[in-house]
């Protein structure tokens, strides 16, 4: 965060900004105390070029003691006199722990923010995987949100559980279940994309040398990136993100040979380059299989709306979805054959292709009309009775919240009372001790 999570917390914490040799000596010492608490203890690596630091970041997995609340437990560990979410504010080393007065003034009552992340793979088969991987997209400041945006739209997306690549026919309908998983492993993602994989692993000296490193990938296509579409997450990142900000802005308008390709790269060539790379051709096949189904069944709803809307009022749209959802809830097949059932099922995709071939798709249409009332009938029914359901439940909610006070209530009388009683007892033996001492 900067170093900026104890900004407005009273009274004011002064964390200052840190030299190189402050961070790393504050880095080593939290770093044996975490891995008390973790099996797995990780520091992403800073930006390239960086004069100061505001704060400390730790990445950590595998709890080693389970406890109820692990942040108290680093909290306590790494003696922090404060706590904001995941971070944590520890004395500054320029200054001791009695907070007495210091030859810098500046550090006399100074801390350092270390921020801790449990990684989303925290104890899980997949958790050392997910230390790396996590470790990656926060190493060298704006780095993987550089190469994200850069090659987005051939597909590629780069987020918490790894390296994937979306599938064009799924995306305008269920962008994450388009997403093809390929690779959790930094080095086989950035070797897949063209981009010195030892380079990356040596480091980099300045963020010029990284945007040198970042331009000079296979994939890096200048039109990619200056015709991409921007989302509102692009915007905010150009706001809050400087060393994105730079690359986008400063160093590519003022490299103008960079990135220009003969032969613009191709987002089904790059597919297929992906699914042969990682061995994803089964799991490949299983999404397009599920797509299928899911455009068979699209378009019979397509076809059995268009069949019995002539027959409807004109009542708006929400009677209209609820009508649709009936059918699905409501119509169940035996035999191929369509009936009522006499209770809601959850619609489950592909069902109805299952159950209702292209030959016998226009008796269910039929059908369908024949029975529509009913089903818009037990819908409504539902509908009413899910409502009422919900306001009983809302109602023994309050019920029981207004138990818990009065009883709360009660309780407190009562220590009020038996509170009166003691005093009034100490009274009466303060004025015996009088008369007797008197």
């Amino acid at each position: 965060m900067g170093g900026q999570a104890f900004n407005k917390i009273e009274p004011p914490v002064h964390v200052p900004r840190m030299t190189p040799e402050v961070y790393h000596m504050v880095q080593k010492d939290v770093f044996a105390k975490l891995q008390r608490l973790f099996k797995r203890v990780s520091v992403p690596r800073e930006a390239p070029g960086k004069a100061d630091y505001g704060d400390v970041d730790f990445l950590v997995d595998g709890i080693r003691t389970p406890c109820a609340d692990i942040w108290s437990e680093i909290k306590s560990e790494l003696g922090a006199e404060h706590h904001v979410g995941h971070s944590f504010a520890v004395i500054h080393p320029g200054r001791s722990s009695t907070s007495e007065p210091t030859d810098v003034p500046d550090l006399a009552h100074a801390f350092v923010q270390v921020d801790v992340e449990l990684c989303p793979g925290n104890d899980t088969p997949d958790g050392a995987e997910l230390l790396r991987w996590t470790k990656f997209l926060k190493s060298d400041g704006d780095l993987a949100q550089i190469i994200g945006v850069c090659h987005r739209p051939l597909g590629i997306t780069c987020n918490d559980r790894g390296f994937h690549i979306r599938l064009e026919q799924i995306e305008p309908y269920d962008k994450k279940q388009s997403f093809l998983f390929l690779t959790r492993d930094p080095t086989e993602m950035l070797k897949f994309l063209g981009l010195d994989a030892a380079k990356y692993k040596k480091g980099f000296k300045s963020e010029r040398s990284l945007f040198e490193w970042v331009s000079r990938g296979e994939y890096f296509y200048r039109k990619v990136l200056e015709n991409r579409e921007e989302n509102a997450n692009d915007r905010a990142r150009l706001k809050k993100r400087s060393m994105y900000r730079r690359f986008v802005q400063e160093f590519v308008p003022s490299r103008p040979e960079i990135g220009q390709h003969p032969y613009p790269p191709d987002r089904l060539g790059l597919l297929m380059e992906a699914i042969a790379k990682f061995d994803k051709l089964d799991e490949y096949r299983e999404m397009m299989h599920r797509h299928i189904i899911w455009q068979d069944e699209k378009d019979l709803w397509a076809a059995l709306w268009a069949c019995i809307k002539e027959g409807l009022p004109a009542e708006g749209k929400p009677a209209i979805k609820r009508l649709l959802r009936g059918i699905k809830r409501f119509v169940a097949f035996e035999d191929g054959n369509p009936y009522i059932a006499d209770n809601a099922t959850e619609y489950q995709l592909g069902y109805w292709t299952q159950n209702v071939p292209p030959d016998r798709r226009p008796a269910l249409f039929e059908w369908v009309k024949s029975h529509w009332e009913e089903v818009k009938g037990l819908e409504k029914e539902r509908i009413a009775a899910a409502a009422k359901a919900a306001k009983i439940s809302r109602a023994t909610e309050s019920s029981e919240a207004a138990e818990i006070s009065k009883a709360a209530e009660s309780s407190k009388a009562a220590e009020s009372s038996k509170a009166a009683e003691i005093i009034k007892a100490a009274e009466i033996q303060a004025i015996e001790n009088m008369r007797y001492y008197g």
